[in-house]
């Protein structure tokens, strides 16, 4: 408050701002709360009414929620012969988390997958979570791609031209984690006739939710791939004897075998 109803005019003003930092969201209040920590204290020192942008000198580098608070204190006034420190007669704070006062910084949960083994016709991804908000379900889209291209060391941005999507499934994870997905059915006789078999991989992604941001895999990458082989059987010549012989034959089977 400003001594007899007093305003300072041209005088400048030090606004303080305290930067907060809290990883869950928290209510407004007439008090900074307790769980709440200090990130950063800026100041603005303004000459009138305007809007201002004051930025934090500290990045935001966790994911959270940053609420500033503005206050002006006497104590912190520039001197000189026309200081607003003079009309100044009570320190001011603004209430805790005012309207529009709460900036985000989403989490970024990453995906590590590895394909499973085919069985019973069927496969499966396992997926590792890391990076995401404890407290907030997301959802992992998988796919499982077909493309005769073969796997690539860092994978590929962009599905290769051939890729076909065969199917999804869709995994829940609130928070880190590890979890398989039920298994997706093979359709085998999309290329059983075919001379060559595709490249089956699974690729993933990250739907976007309140507080954490979207995620997208790469295609082809060599965990997530499994390349098909079209079987080959094999039966070489038994050994020849005198008369009369046992005949046997043993095939050697190489290959991927629906199963």
């Amino acid at each position: 408050s400003f001594a007899s109803g007093e305003r300072p005019g041209a005088v400048s003003v030090r606004y303080r701002i305290d930067w907060w930092f809290s990883r869950d969201p928290l209510p407004q209040s007439a008090q900074v709360p307790a769980t709440a920590e200090r990130f950063d204290t800026t100041w603005l020192d303004a000459a009138g009414p305007g809007t201002h942008t004051v930025q934090s000198r500290r990045p935001a580098d966790q994911a959270g929620f940053y609420y500033p608070v503005v206050s002006v204190t006497r104590a912190e006034q520039p001197g000189g012969e026309r200081s607003v420190r003079d009309l100044i007669t009570a320190d001011w704070t603004a209430p805790f988390h005012e309207e529009g006062e709460e900036a985000v910084v989403p989490w970024a949960p990453q995906i590590s997958t590895r394909a499973g083994a085919i069985a019973d016709g069927a496969i499966a991804d396992r997926i590792t979570v890391r990076g995401a908000r404890p407290d907030e379900p997301i959802e992992v889209v998988s796919t499982l791609m077909a493309s005769r291209e073969r796997p690539q060391a860092e994978g590929v941005s962009e599905a290769p031209a051939d890729a076909e999507a065969l199917a999804s499934v869709t995994t829940t994870f609130t928070g880190d984690g590890t979890q398989e997905t039920r298994p997706v059915p093979i359709p085998w006789e999309r290329f059983l006739t075919e001379p060559t078999w595709p490249t089956l991989y699974w690729v993933e992604r990250i739907e976007p939710s309140a507080h954490q941001r979207a995620w997208t895999g790469r295609h082809l990458l060599p965990d997530e791939s499994v390349v098909l082989e079209r079987p080959q059987v094999r039966t070489p010549a038994g050994a020849g004897g005198p008369v009369p012989v046992e005949v046997t034959d043993t095939a050697e089977v190489s290959g991927t075998i629906p199963a």
